[in-house]
């Protein structure tokens, strides 16, 4: 199944629902949730976006069939967004099974910044030819960022870490936004 959600002519609606049918294997067994994950990095569309390349003067994007050209060229051309949909429900539900929170969430910050950069943010600006469509999405969206909150426990480490930050200077600053933790980023927000 995981292997026809990376092929850019599988339309939306039936990678949704193999999405929909892989998710239901999770609460199998803890191996088959971890087989699952397994699969989700090595045959599912990445949601990573692709690095810019260019000089300063020009800067040209690299063009790479992603969850977010999915969402944004795909999808949204046709105002219906099964495929995305599917993939927060199917993260949704392997986050909900995870036992190891060791990492608190850091193995989550990638796909974190898909859901809140790309789809949350814009879900307003979109068209949607079901509007049911849009409140679920939004839903799973919500859902996502509640899950990201709950693994995460804040320590003193947190604290100092915050007040030493703000004495540090803004050009560190700047390379230190990439590694901030997915609850750093929802607090932002609140």
């Amino acid at each position: 199944l995981f292997k026809l959600l990376s092929y850019e002519n599988v339309p939306p609606s039936l990678k949704g629902a193999l999405r929909d049918a892989i998710a239901t294997f999770i609460q199998v067994s803890p191996l088959m949730k971890d087989t699952i994950w397994g699969y989700l990095e090595q045959y599912d569309l990445p949601v990573v976006v692709a690095p810019e390349v260019g000089n300063n003067t020009q800067t040209v994007a690299t063009q790479v069939y992603d969850m977010q050209f999915e969402l944004n060229e795909i999808e949204a051309r046709r105002e219906c967004y099964p495929s995305t949909i599917s993939f927060i429900n199917l993260v949704n539900a392997l986050i909900a099974e995870e036992r190891d929170f060791s990492d608190r969430g850091r193995r989550f910050v990638g796909i974190f910044r898909f859901i809140y950069d790309q789809v949350f943010g814009p879900f307003l600006q979109r068209a949607y030819v079901d509007p049911c469509e849009k409140w679920q999405l939004v839903v799973a969206c919500l859902h996502h960022f509640r899950m990201v909150l709950s693994t995460y426990e804040i320590t003193e480490e947190d604290i100092e870490s915050v007040a030493d930050r703000s004495q540090i200077s803004t050009v560190h600053q700047a390379g230190q936004l990439q590694l901030h933790l997915p609850v750093v980023e929802l607090m932002k927000v609140c």
